[in-house]
């Protein structure tokens, strides 16, 4: 069986958007994502990232976040998330 993430994000500006990944109701991680700093206009090279939290015990308020789906996340999170994994 698989976990389905639910994933929100938060807009501050043109360039910095917050992320996050919400597993399970205390199982949460949030990415603060600098568009200025990726450094693969066309292709992912890297990316920089300001902010990065883990919570094992407890969630985000999703109040004024809006929901999205994976593809509405930008390629160089998803090859962190990747990385990650393998």
């Amino acid at each position: 069986m698989i976990n389905k993430i639910a994933i929100h994000c938060k807009k501050h500006s043109d360039n910095i958007t917050t992320y996050y990944f919400t597993k399970s109701k205390d199982k949460c991680l949030l990415i603060r994502y600098d568009k200025q700093w990726d450094f693969g206009k066309n292709s992912p090279s890297g990316a920089h990232f300001s902010e990065i939290e883990i919570h094992n015990m407890n969630s985000f308020i999703k109040d004024d976040l809006t929901e999205i789906k994976i593809e509405d996340v930008p390629e160089a999170i998803i090859d962190l998330l990747s990385f990650l994994k393998d």
